[in-house]
């Protein structure tokens, strides 16, 4: 894929329209479309464009994982799934089996490493060294930060991808 710069006054429904351009062409190649969600409030009304528009999608192809996620339970108004799951999961009703999240619900640490390796086992069922996502939907908080890696934190200075899920997930503080 080329990277594409889309400046438009619709963000909404060109954002959702570039996603459907790239799911299908990804199952027209490999049958399957893997797309890493955005948290925050900012994807929500992208979410359920994409699922208005994608009508005719394979859903049973699509896997859905999260490029961030706040350590909290899914059904928390904090939580990136839950924010997935009203604008875009149950409105399309996508199945469980389609979704990857870290459960935030239980230790950072221990979710962060588990989330890695269901990512790790994915990737060997797949033959590939790590998991290859087709698109990767990030934002950015108004302090700079994208994807939980905080300014200051550890997870700036991580060098194995690994570090990334547990450094980043386990700084994230609700509170703040």
């Amino acid at each position: 894929m080329n990277p594409e710069i889309i400046r438009t006054p619709n963000l909404t429904a060109d954002e959702a329209a570039f996603i459907l351009r790239q799911a299908h062409q990804a199952l027209a190649e490999r049958g399957k479309f893997r797309l890493a969600l955005s948290g925050g409030n900012t994807p929500r009304p992208i979410y359920t464009e994409f699922g208005r528009l994608a009508h005719d999608l394979s859903w049973e192809s699509v896997r859905f994982t999260f490029g961030d996620e706040r350590c909290v339970p899914p059904g928390d108004p904090a939580s990136n799934c839950r924010m997935a799951r009203e604008s875009l999961f149950d409105l399309c009703a996508i199945s469980e089996k389609s979704i990857l999240r870290m459960r935030g619900e239980i230790e950072p640490h221990l979710a962060a490493q588990e989330y890695e390796h269901d990512l790790a086992l994915l990737a060997t069922q797949h033959g590939e060294t790590i998991y290859r996502h087709d698109l990767i939907l990030l934002g950015m908080g108004a302090d700079g930060h994208t994807a939980l890696p905080f300014p200051g934190t550890a997870a700036l200075s991580a060098s194995k991808s690994g570090e990334w899920c547990r450094t980043s997930f386990q700084n994230w503080n609700p509170g703040a």
